[in-house]
């Protein structure tokens, strides 16, 4: 009875914020709010457990406050209730105490910690709220300077993005569109219509885990290139993008350079990069290919691998490989239904990740989707230890 009733108690509780955020989106001159609203079915199955079924109720608000004409505050924030048999995997994975999913949950890698699990009733549920963004934005001319927690792209790939040092994201972490903050200070100067110059300096509790770097774009022979230098916790770091077309088919690459004082020899040095080609046909199909190259990527011994629970993203461990492939393509079945397919595949070892999803646009401002995750190998290949996840997911957005 008493877990039933704060079972109860978090899901009202968890309701009646949300009805504190009118459902629309609420224009005024100065204020605007936004958002959506997800549940989640998730299951898991993996080799050597059971079944694994968990839920997630997921709520996003976006607070914008045009104070002048020239100066924006901006709060972004995410709510989320789960329950089910992620709050056991440390005992379903046989690895005890040594996972916690309520630490998973409330992980918050900003100079500030602005997560919280409000609710922490551990197997049972979990509720918790993050403010992903918190800044100001000021802009003048061709300056503009951003300060607080926000995110900082300079990847221009779709799927890998090496030079993106500040907020590297995971292709698997399909349910987080927005991707993770930093609390950072943002300085862009704006040297010409397709020209500009960007300095970023990332807050931290101390010098081996700050990151600081400077970027610069221009435009050259129908193409947009960037360059960039800096530091991205203990290496020193070099790289460069571009992106354009070669007849239709956008075409991409960037590559990034780390170098590790600290250390000596091979071990110091590691170079990731990626080349991508999009093509999108007249009738709306879309193919999508990628391949990544890691110089430090394993090329076998992949038992101890989870891409699920890997909790120390960088440009990096985009893949543990030495090489990656992906394939994608796209078709809209009609004009509320699309159909997509994405793979990679570990050429080396011949395991490979599948992700087949159906979104329906059921009605206005809701949409339906079903999301497959499968990981295919032997117990020492890449994807062998992953096991395969299929997600139904109703969303709202406001």
């Amino acid at each position: 009875m008493k877990l039933e009733f704060k079972y109860r108690f978090a899901r009202i509780a968890y309701l009646l914020m949300l009805l504190s955020v009118p459902f629309s989106i609420v224009k005024a001159q100065k204020f605007t709010v936004d958002g959506y609203l997800k549940d989640m079915q998730t299951l898991w199955k993996a080799k050597d457990i059971p079944l694994i079924s968990n839920n997630l109720i997921h709520n996003r608000l976006n607070f914008n406050y045009y104070a002048t004409d020239n100066l924006t505050f901006h709060v972004g924030m995410r709510n989320r209730l789960t329950w089910g048999d992620f709050l056991k995997l440390g005992d379903a994975l046989n690895l005890g105490s040594a996972f916690n999913y309520a630490d998973i949950m409330k992980a918050d890698n900003g100079y500030f910690n602005m997560s919280w699990n409000v609710a922490d009733q551990s197997p049972d549920f979990i509720l918790n709220t993050t403010l992903d963004r918190l800044y100001l934005d000021y802009s003048k001319g061709k300056w503009q300077v951003t300060i607080g927690r926000q995110r900082i792209n300079w990847g221009v790939n779709l799927v890998w993005n090496p030079n993106d040092i500040f907020n590297a994201f995971s292709f698997f972490d399909f349910d987080y569109e927005e991707r993770p903050g930093i609390d950072a200070v943002r300085v862009q100067y704006y040297t010409g219509y397709a020209s500009s110059l960007e300095l970023v300096y990332q807050l931290e509790e101390n010098f081996d885990k700050m990151s600081m770097a400077g970027l610069y774009r221009f435009n050259a022979l129908n193409y947009d290139f960037q360059i960039l230098s800096g530091k991205m916790r203990q290496d020193l770091v070099a790289g460069g993008g571009w992106s354009g077309d070669i007849k239709g088919a956008g075409f991409r690459g960037e590559g990034t350079f780390f170098y590790n004082p600290d250390s000596t020899g091979s071990a110091a040095q590691q170079f990731v990069g990626s080349v991508s080609l999009d093509y999108m046909f007249s009738n709306s199909l879309y193919l999508h290919a990628a391949v990544l190259f890691n110089s430090k990527g394993r090329t076998g011994n992949f038992g101890d691998i989870n891409y699920l629970l890997n909790t120390d993203l960088s440009p990096k461990t985009l893949s543990f490989a030495r090489w990656s492939l992906f394939g994608q393509i796209s078709y809209p079945l009609s004009p509320i239904v699309n159909a997509d397919l994405a793979g990679m595949v570990n050429p080396i070892d011949g395991s490979f990740f599948l992700s087949p999803t159906i979104s329906w646009n059921m009605a206005q401002n809701v949409d339906f989707s079903f999301i497959g995750q499968i990981f295919n190998g032997s117990s020492d290949d890449e994807f062998g230890n992953i096991g395969h996840l299929f997600n139904i997911r109703f969303k709202y957005s406001f």
